[in-house]
């Protein structure tokens, strides 16, 4: 439950620098420099790694453990 809540609290924490300021995410996971071409924009929220998207209204697209091989799950 703990992780759950943890996840939660991650997500809503990168949620709100989103909607403030969409452009200031990264291009790629500093590890994974190859996904910049996937077109996501990425920021780091305690262990994860949140991809999203800025089309019409920013929007998460993926989340991510910053243990987990990204580009093979992706």
């Amino acid at each position: 439950m703990q992780a759950a809540e943890n996840l939660l609290a991650a997500m809503e924490r990168a949620s709100e620098r989103i909607v403030r300021s969409p452009d200031s995410g990264l291009p790629a996971p500093r590890p994974y420099p190859g996904l910049a071409s996937l077109g996501f924009r990425w920021i780091k929220k305690e262990s994860y790694w949140i991809a999203y998207l800025t089309w019409e209204a920013p929007m998460i697209a993926g989340v991510y453990h910053e243990a987990a091989d990204i580009p093979n799950r992706i």
